[in-house]
């Protein structure tokens, strides 16, 4: 079992490496002022809230695809990885823990 220091350490780098995808993910913004500029217009034009609200989510929406699917792969990744080495070594030190004799 890691002594708690490096377990404190290792999520430590996890949390920085969320904090990283998080930033990633918040700076795709195109389709977010894209579908709110279109949204106001049309929903100005037919004086109703509808269009704005639709094509404000699909913007968001689009925002959210683009950076999870292109944008901030290899953070993404790099996360995915660091969370199932974390994990899978809560497991080893849960069965090095629970092994008699030890």
């Amino acid at each position: 079992m890691p002594p708690p220091v490096e377990r404190a350490k290792e999520t430590d780098s996890l949390n920085k490496k969320g904090i990283v995808v998080s930033n990633c993910m918040l700076e795709q913004t195109m389709g977010t002022v894209v579908g709110v500029a279109s949204g106001l217009a049309w929903g100005v034009t037919t004086k109703r809230i509808k269009p704005f609200i639709l094509l404000s989510t699909a913007g968001t929406a689009a925002d959210l695809l683009f950076g999870y699917t292109h944008a901030c792969t290899d953070v993404i990744d790099d996360y995915f990885k660091a969370t199932k080495a974390e994990k899978a070594l809560k497991a080893s030190s849960k069965d090095q823990a629970s092994t008699p004799g030890r």
